[in-house]
């Protein structure tokens, strides 16, 4: 009876040991990769580095110009968000007529590169701080004071010329409406330059009653609304809004996983016995747990390339443009980046780890031991 309870506790704790190294091994990875992601990309600082490093600021211009021409030609049946044009105001006339360059040109003129750059780091912070206020749908204001104000101004009035400039040739009829009677709008017709410098205090006029009907905030939070569907079902957008949300709701347990890890460690830790040390406990399964950790490191990239690629991109709307997205897509891998080279070497630790734990235990077992060398005995003569 005693040898079969003896058999019974064995098995029981073999079948701990066994529980025990195998969560070990399987949660490492997992635990390492949510650690990384909370230190290394919950943090605004490192997407504005980011910017920095990919000089994303200095082709600004040109990415939102090439996402105005697509949005412009989007159909309207897959559905174009509103508000998303910076001038709404009775301007999609004129704005179909523009080609990429010139809707450069005129960013260029209105939005100076500092400017941009101070825009989408507000954006960026205002991002964060609404997901660590768990505001899971956050606004994302932009204060139009500054654009409106250069509008009032002379550049505006040089922003409207260059605007006209780019317009067909005016009818007879729409030369008329130039010449008589003030704007209600902005013709959709070049007139001459003639008509277009005596018109200038009109022109004035215009510019200041569009820019007073203008929001003193124009907000991009229909980003992660519903956005209208894809064929396939729900907008991308909103969908990866939702798995950040997930992210965040976690995000203490993120942060503390390693503690649970290192619970699992000790709780294997008192499976130990005179012929069942720690080292040989530990060993095995700390080594398993760094080349797991490791492999996993080397897959992050193509696996995440590859829902990119299947999950993402295949259901992004189409007002979004290819250059954009293909920035979002770079600055994704930066991102990436970021955490693959803290996991090689916690990896590469966690093997060093192991193998330490697996001599000493073969040292052990083979009788070394470090001594001391004796100490000499002086007797009085």
């Amino acid at each position: 009876m005693a040898a079969k309870i003896r058999f019974n506790r064995s098995l029981l704790v073999k079948i701990g040991i066994t529980l025990l190294s195998a969560a070990i091994v399987i949660l490492t990875p997992m635990i390492l990769l949510n650690y990384n992601i909370e230190v290394s990309l919950m943090d605004p600082g490192v997407y504005k580095q980011i910017l920095d490093d990919q000089e994303i600021y200095d082709h600004l211009s040109e990415l939102v110009a090439g996402q105005l021409v697509q949005q412009i030609q989007a159909p309207a049946e897959k559905t174009s968000p509103p508000g998303f044009l910076p001038i709404t105001v009775n301007s999609e006339h004129i704005l179909k007529n523009l080609d990429q360059a010139e809707f450069k040109e005129l960013i260029d003129m209105l939005l100076p590169t500092d400017w941009a750059k101070i825009i989408v780091e507000n954006l960026i912070d205002q991002y964060f701080a609404s997901m660590n206020n768990r505001i899971y749908r956050p606004p994302l204001l932009i204060a139009m004071n500054d654009i409106k104000g250069r509008l009032q101004g002379n550049i505006g009035l040089s922003f409207f010329v260059e605007l006209i400039r780019a317009q067909p040739p005016c009818q007879a009829e729409q030369v008329n409406g130039w010449q008589n009677g003030p704007l209600e709008e902005a013709p959709a017709c070049y007139p001459s330059e003639t008509i277009l410098k005596e018109s200038e205090p009109e022109t004035s006029e215009l510019l200041y009653q569009i820019t007073a009907r203008m929001p003193d905030y124009a907000s991009l939070d229909y980003f992660f609304g519903p956005m209208g569907f894809n064929e396939d079902g729900p907008a991308t957008l909103p969908r990866l809004q939702k798995s950040a949300e997930r992210f965040w709701r976690s995000r203490i347990a993120m942060r503390i996983s390693p503690v649970f890890l290192l619970a699992l460690v000790f709780l294997l830790g008192l499976f130990h016995s005179p012929s069942r040390s720690f080292t040989k406990l530990w060993a095995g399964p700390v080594i398993l747990a760094g080349v797991a950790s490791l492999i996993t490191t080397l897959l992050v990239w193509p696996v995440t390339q590859l829902i990119v690629k299947q999950s993402i991109l295949k259901n992004l709307p189409v007002y979004l443009s290819p250059a954009l997205i293909e920035a979002g897509t770079e600055v994704a891998r930066a991102a990436v980046a970021k955490i693959i080279p803290l996991m090689i070497a916690q990896s590469v630790l966690i093997l060093l780890l192991g193998g330490l734990l697996y001599f000493a235990d073969r040292l052990r077992r083979r009788g070394f031991r470090f001594r001391k060398p004796p100490s000499k005995k002086y007797t009085l003569q």
